[in-house]
């Protein structure tokens, strides 16, 4: 008779990503600092699940982590139940030397898949996607703390949320954008270090610590930022048709951008 998946996991702690949960703590840690550098306050966190697989679907900071790290902080330690919160990657990220395995092995990543995603929610994970993808990195400062158009969105978080049968939670992150601001984007650079589109989003932070697309991250702005986890969508099998899908997709584009235009007007 075959081994449960209980008598499995604690026998073999990696999943089939090479990932290790007690990895993922010391993780933690690291997110702990940055949580308290950026002064992060979090509101809505009953919203996240218990236990069972749900689709964080959320804005993005571009190439900043910090909205990532702090959004697992918050569900690692200030949620009841202490979830693991698996981001997805683009192939890319995942083949830096030393940072790729660091956010595969140690803040969980995965490469954004279908099958990928499939595997994760079949195992009761909450799963983190940004739907603006690479658009999110060419955003210039004038355009901080405002989603990319609902065109630029992806939908392959609804057709997940179809065949998995689990619930979308709208995330949205707010001052992260201004941790470390994009002053220009650079052709160059962005050819030189392959980054999508071909562009490098410029700081202050990338022209002291060198233009090594992880380090400008390293030291970010003390600026005060919010998270903000709003109630779960759930969908049924109803919106099998593409324009369906889009429907559903600028539904949960407008949730997420009227509540940034609430924080907004709440900020000076």
């Amino acid at each position: 008779m075959p081994a449960s998946p209980a008598a499995v996991s604690r026998v073999d702690p990696f999943d089939a990503f090479g990932f290790d949960q007690r990895y993922y703590d010391r993780w933690i840690r690291l997110a702990r600092v940055y949580f308290r550098w950026l002064r992060v306050s979090v509101d809505g966190l009953q919203n996240l699940p218990d236990a069972g697989g749900g689709i964080l679907v959320g804005n993005h900071a571009g190439h900043r982590w910090h909205d990532t790290t702090s959004l697992q902080f918050a569900a690692r330690r200030l949620h009841g139940g202490k979830r693991v919160v698996r981001p997805l990657i683009f192939n890319g990220l995942g083949k830096f030397p030393v940072a790729g395995h660091v956010i595969t092995q140690y803040a969980g990543g995965v490469v954004a898949h279908p099958r990928n995603v499939e595997y994760l929610l079949d195992r009761d994970e909450l799963v983190l996607v940004y739907p603006e993808g690479v658009n999110s990195t060419l955003k210039r400062f004038g355009e901080r703390n405002r989603p990319c158009p609902v065109e630029q969105w992806g939908s392959g978080f609804v057709r997940a949320a179809i065949r998995s049968g689990k619930p979308i939670v709208p995330v949205v992150g707010y001052g992260f954008e201004s941790t470390v601001p994009t002053i220009a984007l650079s052709r160059r650079l962005g050819r030189f270090w392959g980054m999508p589109k071909g562009l490098y989003p410029v700081s202050p932070q990338a022209l002291l610590l060198g233009t090594v697309p992880m380090n400008s991250g390293a030291i970010p702005f003390p600026v005060k930022c919010h998270l903000s986890i709003l109630p779960p969508i759930h969908v049924d099998g109803r919106f099998d048709r593409d324009a369906q899908i889009r429907e559903l997709v600028g539904a949960v584009w407008e949730v997420i951008a009227d509540r940034l235009s609430c924080l907004r007007a709440g900020r000076r």
